[in-house]
């Protein structure tokens, strides 16, 4: 069991630091940015459909307002003609439409409040990616002045080593050519 248990972790680790070799920094900052993106997007789709359903409410309670006054002026015209089961009839159709208006009469409200919420919260969405996006210049130049550091110091690393060895070398060549003399 423990030999499993060791077995599965190993082939954990190893995956794991596959992975963190395989990221690139640069590349995964560029994919959160992306995603960002397509957040607002789809943040600006919902907010237009917000303003959309604002308006349509708004129109349908000036849609029913109209439809109460003009049941009410057909309930006086039927009464000056003196037809009082139409003028019934009219009056009942304008409560009706009024009940309606009221139901209705709330939703516009919160649409408002829905489409301000999701405006402020497109533009704050948008400065988010703004400054993400200058961080990831400031990281990408990090990243970029790191390596050339690591590279500048891999070369100062190979320099350092050929001296070595030409030292090592004309050190050598000296004791051969002190052997030599003695020979002599």
């Amino acid at each position: 069991m423990k030999l499993l248990k060791r077995i599965s972790n190993l082939v954990t680790a190893n995956i794991n630091n596959l992975l963190d070799q395989a990221e690139d920094p640069e590349v995964m900052i560029k994919q959160i940015i992306r995603d960002m993106e397509e957040s607002i997007i789809e943040l600006r789709r919902e907010t237009v459909r917000a303003v959309a359903r604002e308006k349509q409410l708004e129109k349908q309670i000036i849609t029913t307002e109209d439809q109460a006054a003009d049941f009410a002026k057909k309930a006086t015209i039927a009464l000056e003609q003196k037809n009082e089961a139409l003028a019934k009839n009219m009056l009942a159709k304008k409560i009706t439409t009024e009940k309606r208006k009221q139901c209705i009469g709330r939703e516009p409200e919160m649409a408002k409040a829905t489409s301000a919420a999701m405006k402020h919260d497109s533009q704050k969405t948008e400065d988010q990616v703004q400054v993400a996006r200058q961080k990831k210049e400031e990281l990408i130049r990090r990243k970029r002045a790191a390596d050339a550091k690591m590279h500048t110091q891999g070369i100062r690393r190979k320099s350092i080593e050929a001296m070595q060895t030409i030292a090592a070398s004309i050190a050598s060549f000296d004791g051969s050519a002190m052997t030599l003399e003695s020979y002599e």
